[in-house]
């Protein structure tokens, strides 16, 4: 008898050696619902979509829903009601919601604390508490622009840089959410702020340019997608960068994103969607794989790239320091 139990024992053991137990989820057996807030074509949620599509792959299937809140902010509500008729018809394992639209517009009201489905959240500019975040079945990955490192950046390369203005797009959620956070950081940077302008045409964003370039040394431009020209078609990122930069001379600018220094702005330390996309895969496989979304505290973006537009830093005549050079990533050659 204990002889037949040994056989018993070492077949489990060496079945365990040689078909281990799969984990939580194994390839393939999850489903993910991603809620986007911007639409498929800006530069932002492509990059946070090959984030998560990289750090999903292989293990979860996703679907990508777009609220499109830049472009047309009001449609956002009926697509966000949209969007819940779509993640109730898929029951999907997981939800991961990017950028702030799709906190306010879809997971608070709908989801969060009201669903047995566990949520990620990415790309948030707004302090967490403005959501009720944490929740209980709620946590992700904020976003912060590394402003003071891409001022810094861009004294190294223009160092009679000393008073910065800063314009985005007027009307937007995320043009407030990231005031709050510039205006809260510019404190710790030795810069001073000459002004914060919000156009929401490209006629005012060309007018405050100008007026700027009176009083200011470098322009931070950002999130100017969208702004509608005199015949009210609404402009792309590559677009409205170079008339706004025309407008403002030649003088040093900078902003928060890669794609914002590939269509002419010289210079920026950015924070990456793929990196929000990819950090939101991580926290989400955890959940999926047992984690408990308490233990699971929200975090935020460190990484920063340098990137240095090569086309404009000759068109204002200037040089790239040799210690930013080494670690520069070089567009627009």
């Amino acid at each position: 008898m204990r002889c037949m139990t040994t056989i018993a024992v070492l077949a489990v053991v060496i079945s365990g050696l040689l078909f281990p137990v799969q984990s939580a989820l194994a390839e393939g057996d999850c489903s993910i619902f991603v809620v986007m807030s911007y639409h498929e074509d800006f530069p932002w949620s492509q990059e946070v979509k090959q984030g998560l599509d990289a750090g999903l792959a292989g293990r979860c299937s996703a679907e990508y829903f777009y609220l499109d809140t830049k472009l047309h902010p009001e449609n956002g509500e009926a697509l966000a009601q949209e969007a819940l008729s779509r993640y109730q018809e898929l029951a999907p394992d997981l939800v991961i919601a990017a950028d702030d639209n799709a906190q306010s517009m879809f997971v608070v009201p709908y989801l969060k604390d009201n669903a047995d489905t566990p949520v990620v959240f990415c790309g948030v500019n707004a302090e967490p508490e403005a959501y009720g975040y944490p929740a209980s079945n709620v946590t992700g990955v904020l976003e912060r622009f590394l402003v003071c490192r891409s001022l810094e950046l861009l004294k190294e390369i223009a160092p009679e840089v000393e008073k910065v203005a800063f314009l985005m797009r007027g009307g937007l959620t995320t043009t407030d959410l990231l005031y709050n956070q510039i205006k809260a950081d510019i404190g710790g940077c030795d810069f001073a702020a000459v002004g914060y302008a919000e156009p929401e045409t490209l006629a005012e964003a060309v007018a405050q340019a100008q007026a700027f370039a009176e009083t200011s040394d470098a322009l931070f431009l950002e999130h100017v997608e969208g702004l509608p020209d005199a015949n009210g078609n609404a402009l792309s990122t590559s677009d409205a960068v170079a008339a706004i930069l025309a407008a403002y001379g030649a003088k040093p600018s900078t902003g928060g994103s890669d794609f914002t220094v590939r269509d002419g702005v010289l210079c920026s330390v950015v924070d990456s969607g793929k990196e929000q996309g990819s950090l939101a895969a991580e926290m989400a496989l955890q959940i999926l794989d047992g984690a408990a979304v308490a233990d699971l505290p929200i975090i935020r973006n460190h990484t920063g790239r340098v990137v240095v537009n090569a086309a404009t830093l000759e068109e204002l005549v200037l040089s790239l320091p040799e210690s930013v050079g080494e670690e520069a990533v070089l567009v627009g050659q």
